[in-house]
């Protein structure tokens, strides 16, 4: 495909044609031609030797160039993909040239700016100048011109300028300069590509219907995609120009770099023209005749030189006679003008003396004043007319002479001197002035004068100090905030920065400076491991990059020491960023307290949600679990005389028992049992279930017991803590396994304060409820520990880590729910392969008086078995119907009339239809409809004096308040349906026959 001329390609760069030797048609044309062609040579060699002259400064044996790889035809890669183009030819002659290496890599354009900023390049080819990268480069001469237009789809119609963009998303290349351009004239709305080649791409495709690109590779690729008839092109919006760039200061690179270019000769750049750009065919065949009309030309050029030369010298004498007269007319001429001229001068001196506002003076070296000139007397120390004659000393304040004799003192070593303030009472009251002091030029031998321009600038004076004193309270807020403020400029360089910044970040005073750059601070803090484990300079350059293209951005940073730093960045509209740096330690610890809490909560409210679930499944398998106690004790009456028989329901009864046994635990887990807490010894409790452990624990394991005498007493359970300490013990042998190992168990006091709470976030809410004195049981093994997922759900119900056959995972959770129960805290301590450490926290007691006792209940002498021969008559309701058979058949044995209801209403309607039928009512107390409160309240109405008792597998505080009210005699607690449920029936039974024979 031929590569078209770009419109506004300058013709210096690329020539014209390519000169070739002919054949002379003439002997005359030879010799000019020869003679041409030696003085040519002549200029060539000097002209070589002045190229080649040695330049001052070493000059460097290689460089790396980088350039774009996507602009065609200047660079661009062909179809395998190597790099070509006039760029690529020139450096080679350039290298030809200066003996210089070069390499050249041509790659995208956003990746060769970046490789330049990085320093890992020396020159960058094809850029164009901007006021940003004038900051960061030194540019050569343009060496190319580039129209930058728009190109619009052919549907759209209207876009002739940059305003004509807006509200049109509009295609560029990543990096290039019309993105600036675009940006400054208010059209933000751009989309990037990587490459020319992919926005031409987009138009095509019609993702883009407008795009701004320089107008050589716009056309070749929009040719060569073959879509060149379906877009148009506006007026260039600007012409851009080509420059190649090194390093800012590197004044002695971009001269090597110019001088090579200025060694290629003008035959070289346009043989290079001609292999890019092309030739015309008309153009070979007017360069021949061009060759034939030259050396006809020389000839006659010849003849008419000889010609000419007989002319003038007749025309010479003549003119001689008039060029004198001529010079004599011109020379009055212009000595009258030149008159006109100096009086115009002085006028317009005198009339600019007037004008300016200034005063203006004459002195001599000891300050007397010849000269003064001023539009007002107000504002000189004394009237012109008196100043003439005297010294500086003579009229001004001592201070104010002072400074201006050492102006006129400078000034007459220097030739000038500029700046100096001085401080004047004038007729309008205090001035200040500012100095301007020039030594005139004299005759040898004459005395130095001086011309002194004194310049009112209390208006700029009185602005000034006001500046200073905003300046000073905005630098003493600045310096005094919480945040600490750093200012980086666009050549990371910087600019500001207040003490908080530098307290923040731990920066030394002699880093920070004028001159420090965002780099010394990034390398300073990479080399001490602020960011970590790596390599410390590949660190440094990564955040310098992301530091030249700067981007809005909010990131917290944990330093090594512990804190946390909030850094957010703001970009600066002329290059730069503004960051701002809080230390956010104490709200980060705060919500990570936050954290532990709610998750303690939402574990609390899991286990409360599930220990309730335990309670309701353990409260009807209750139930299951007495009937069948009670119908294996009735078997075992019915067949005591066959052994076989008998063993068959003891083994069914020992089942039952421990299934009883695992229902009582869930029964306290989700703390449904009724608990007697009073004052008691920890040490005694503790003591008495080591003698226990050490009887039952393998030889291998080693207990060890570390309690302190002066362990303060607790309100407590003994039997329930006993349960606490037997279960943990369980446990730390269980996690050891067949190894042989050790439990240390340690008993002592801690005081539950603030410090302590910081250490121990856990014993937030205890120390909330309980603060001070706390008892606190720690149990230990050396057994293979737990990880964190472990840890997280070793308190749930049912959870074990042990086989099906070897465990319930209730051990852990029963003993949450009773020191819980006990207003206690329980926290767990282990590392895989390093044990485990279970840490009991309850409260100390504070007096005896704080201890809610509770009394055993009384039970009645007559509590033996009642006489089989009574007729009581016993009304027994139950939701569960093998419940109310075995309790009919177990009272049906002991002599009572019992009549048994699964149903409420049924067993209140024989109530009803014949209230003295019976009595004694019992009633279940969990059923569905009415509960045995709801029972006894409704009996109340048919017969008030009828007693009623409520059976319940739990009692607490609140049933037992109810119970009163609902006019129940008395709560059973039913634990099981066998000779304890039985006993409880006799005991209540004597009661009321005890009651009806005193009636």
């Amino acid at each position: 495909m031929p590569i078209l001329r770009r419109k506004g390609t300058p013709r210096s760069d690329r020539g014209t044609h390519v000169a070739r030797l002919r054949q002379p048609t003439t002997w005359i044309s030879l010799v000019i031609r020869q003679l041409s062609w030696g003085l040519l040579l002549v200029f060539c060699v000097i002209g070589n030797g002045w190229a080649q002259a040695p330049q001052s400064g070493a000059r460097p044996t290689s460089i790396v160039v980088v350039t774009d790889d996507n602009y065609p035809p200047f660079i661009f890669r062909d179809s395998s993909g190597q790099v070509q183009g006039i760029l690529k030819d020139s450096w080679a002659l350039w290298a030809k040239h200066t003996g210089i290496t070069v390499d050249l890599q041509a790659m995208d354009w956003g990746k060769a700016q970046a490789i330049m900023a990085a320093g890992q390049a020396d020159v960058i080819d094809t850029i164009f100048k901007t006021e940003a990268r004038s900051a960061l480069y030194d540019f050569s001469e343009p060496f190319a011109k580039l129209d930058v237009p728009i190109f619009f789809h052919q549907s759209i119609s209207g876009i002739v300028n940059v305003d004509s963009l807006k509200g049109f998303t509009v295609g560029v290349k990543d990096g290039d300069a019309c993105i600036d351009f675009l940006l400054s004239q208010g059209v933000d709305s751009i989309k990037k590509y990587p490459s020319y080649l992919d926005v031409i791409a987009a138009a095509g495709a019609d993702e883009v219907r407008v795009f701004c690109v320089d107008q050589p590779p716009a056309v070749y690729l929009l040719n060569q995609l073959g879509i060149a008839n379906r877009f148009r092109q506006s007026m260039p919006l600007y012409t851009g120009e080509f420059h190649r760039a090194v390093r800012k200061g590197n004044t002695a690179l971009l001269k090597t770099v110019e001088d090579g270019f200025a060694q290629i000769t003008a035959a070289e750049r346009q043989q290079i023209d001609h292999k890019w750009y092309g030739s015309t065919v008309a153009a070979s065949g007017l360069m021949r005749f061009a060759d034939y009309a030259r050396d006809a030309a020389y000839g006659l050029l010849g003849i008419f030189f000889l010609a000419m030369a007989l002319v003038f010298w007749n025309l010479t004498l003549r003119g001689r006679v008039a060029k004198k007269t001529a010079e004599l007319s011109q020379t009055i001429d212009a000595l009258n003008e030149a008159k006109t001229a100096a009086e115009q001068s002085l006028g317009q001196l005198n009339a600019t003396l007037v004008a300016i506002p200034d005063l203006m003076f004459e002195v001599d070296l000891e300050g007397r004043y010849h000269e003064v000139h001023s539009a007002s007397d107000s504002l000189l120390a004394a009237p012109a007319s008196r100043l003439l004659g005297k010294t500086i000393s003579d009229v001004m304040p001592a201070d104010a002479a002072g400074i201006t004799m050492s102006a006129l003192r400078e000034a007459n070593e220097k030739g000038d001197s500029r700046g100096k303030q001085i401080r004047l009472e004038v007729p309008e009251g205090v001035r200040w002035f500012e100095l301007s002091i020039a030594r005139k030029p004299v005759e040898s031998g004459q005395a130095h004068r001086f011309i002194a321009l004194s310049r009112d600038i209390t208006d700029r004076k009185r602005f000034e100090d006001a500046l200073a004193t905003k300046t000073a309270l905005l630098r003493d807020t600045f310096d005094n905030m919480s945040e600490g403020i750093s200012i980086v400029d666009g050549n990371l360089r910087l600019a500001g920065w207040n003490r908080r910044f530098a307290e923040l970040l731990e920066l030394p005073e002699s880093l920070l400076n004028e001159n420090t750059t965002f780099t010394d601070i990034i390398r300073f803090n990479a080399l001490r491991g602020e960011y970590g484990p790596g390599d410390p300079e590949e660190q440094v350059r990564e955040r310098v990059k992301l530091a030249l293209h700067p981007q809005p951005h909010h990131i917290e940073r944990a330093r090594p020491n512990g804190s946390v730093i909030e850094v957010r960045g703001v970009p600066l509209p002329g290059g730069g960023i503004v960051s701002t740096y809080t230390d956010i330690t104490a709200r980060k610890q705060a919500e990570a307290a936050r954290e532990s809490l709610e998750g303690q909560l939402r574990e609390s409210q899991k286990m409360q949600a599930i220990g309730t679930l335990a309670g309701g499944i353990a409260h009807d398998f209750n139930n299951i679990i007495a009937a069948i106690l009670g119908n294996t004790n009735l078997a075992r009456q019915d067949a005591s005389d066959n052994p076989q028989v008998l063993e068959s329901l003891e083994e069914i009864h020992k089942s039952a028992t421990r299934a009883r046994s695992l229902v009582q635990q869930i029964l306290s887990f989700s703390r449904r049992q009724p608990t007697a807490r009073k004052l008691a010894s920890m040490v005694t409790v503790i003591e008495e279930s080591v003698r226990l452990f050490r009887a039952t624990l393998p030889g291998r394991v080693m207990i060890e017991l570390q309690a302190d005498g002066e362990t303060p007493l607790v309100l407590a359970d003994p039997m329930q803590i006993q349960q606490v300490a037997i279960n943990l013990v369980n446990n730390a042998m269980q996690a050891i396994g067949d190894a042989s190992g050790r439990i240390g168990i340690r008993l002592d006091t801690v005081m539950l304060d603030t410090k302590f709470v910081e250490a121990h976030p856990a014993l937030r809410g205890l120390h909330a409820a309980h603060p001070g004195r706390t008892v606190r049981l720690s149990i230990a093994d050396n057994g293979p520990g737990m990880d964190a997922a472990t840890m997280a759900r070793v308190f749930e119900p049912f959870f074990t880590t042990k086989p099906i056959d070897e465990g319930t995972g209730l051990g852990l959770s029963v003993v949450l729910g009773i020191v819980q129960t006990h207003e206690g805290a329980i926290t767990v301590d282990s590392q895989p392969g390093k044990g485990a450490t279970f840490t009991v926290y309850l409260p100390a007691a504070q007096a005896i008086a704080d201890a809610a006792t509770s009394p055993e209940p009384a039970h009645p002498a007559s509590a033996a078995a009642a006489d089989p021969s009574s007729d009581l008559r016993i009304l027994y309701l139950d939701d569960d119907e093998s419940l109310v058979f075995l309790v009919t058949r177990l009272l049906g044995r002991r002599g009572y009339q019992v009549k048994g209801f699964i149903d409420q209403h049924e067993a209140l309607t024989a109530i009803r239809e014949d209230p003295a039928a019976f009595d004694l009512v019992v009633s279940d107390y969990n059923m569905p409809g009415l509960s045995g409160l709801d029972v006894a309240r409704e009996i109340r109405t048919i017969r008030a004096d009828l007693p009623v008792a409520v059976a319940s597998g739990f009692i607490d505080e609140v049933l037992q308040a109810q119970a009163g009210g609902a006019g129940v005699r008395e709560l059973i607690f039913k634990a099981g349906a066998g000779e304890e449920f039985c006993a409880a029936f006799e005991r209540l039974a004597e009661t009321v026959k005890e009651s009806l024979n005193r009636g």
